[in-house]
């Protein structure tokens, strides 16, 4: 279990791994679900899903469940990871800079899960909205290269996005062609 050995022991962790594991032990004695959760003081669909899903996933789950001060932060470290500046001390003192409020143990602990892999990537920062109604509003030729760049990922990453590029380009397309007719 890979992602067992990176994460700290916290409370919720804890009680991940023993609900798992006497779910799971009920669950090979033969005992039916409403048993179980009359036993434990569980919800039937909480026997279910912890009978069901991976322990992997749901220590996944709760390592993710709680907001930390780093959450907004996350790029950062991990951005700086991968260029090589893995001290903790330094992270932290440029993290300070940046506003962050949280204590040094809280990003050592992450910094762990980025060192051993098990750290979900950090979600690419979007442009605002403004940004991106001013790319699809322009015409493509208009754009400047980086723009373009900018409204490509933009498009793959949401197709509702895309639908309202395609659509503003073809209704411009259109009042082109019936305005030359007038």
């Amino acid at each position: 279990m890979p992602l067992l050995a990176a994460l700290p022991l916290t409370l919720i962790v804890q009680r991940v791994l023993n609900r798992h594991a006497e779910i799971n032990r009920l669950v090979a004695t033969d005992y039916p679900v409403s048993e179980i959760a009359r036993r434990l003081s569980l919800d039937r669909k909480t026997v279910r899903h912890y009978r069901d899903t991976d322990l992997d996933i749901l220590l996944a789950s709760a390592r993710d469940r709680r907001s930390v001060p780093l959450d907004r932060f996350k790029p950062f470290p991990q951005a700086e990871f991968a260029r090589g500046n893995t001290r903790g001390t330094a992270l932290f003192e440029q993290l300070r800079e940046q506003g962050y409020q949280g204590c040094y143990s809280t990003l050592t602990r992450y910094l762990r899960t980025v060192h051993a892999g098990t750290a979900p990537t950090a979600p690419a920062e979007l442009p605002r909205p403004r940004r991106i109604t001013g790319w699809i509003t322009q015409t493509r030729e208009s754009l400047s290269p980086r723009d373009a760049a900018g409204l490509g990922e933009v498009r793959l990453a949401c197709p509702d996005i895309a639908a309202a590029c395609d659509f503003a380009h073809a209704s411009v397309v259109e009042d082109t062609s019936t305005d030359s007719k007038c």
